[in-house]
């Protein structure tokens, strides 16, 4: 089995899909973000905020290099991930890309309830 990339915008439920997923195939749940701050010892806003988008996404294309190796695993990208070419074709050839959607109505609301600072969304 290969890799199952989970990928969508903020709040569409990747992580919450991708834990469960990942129990049912018996396989490790990765969450993209969460491996990026471990690495690095940073918050993701930090940084954005010390390095910008394009560093930041470095760092991310790094990482998703570094957790998709070894057995098989369900991860859930950053809602940005693939907007990088590299990444798309990386993880396309890893395994299989799942997109990951919810309503606007859905993801508005747990957008607002959501604590997560969300750099790409706080806007200029």
């Amino acid at each position: 089995m290969n890799n199952i990339y989970l990928y969508g915008p903020p709040g569409a439920g990747k992580s919450s899909v991708g834990r469960i997923l990942a129990e049912n195939l018996k396989l490790q749940f990765i969450d993209l973000d969460t491996k990026i701050e471990e690495f690095t010892g940073v918050p993701i806003p930090q940084i954005m905020e010390e390095w910008g988008e394009s560093g930041f996404r470095d760092i991310e294309m790094g990482a998703l290099k570094r957790v998709s190796k070894g057995r098989s695993k369900v991860i859930s990208l950053g809602g940005g991930t693939l907007l990088r070419a590299q990444n798309r074709t990386f993880a396309e050839s890893k395994g299989d890309v799942v997109f990951i959607e919810a309503d606007l109505e859905t993801l508005v609301e747990r957008l607002s309830n959501d604590q997560t600072m969300r750099p790409l969304l706080a806007g200029p």
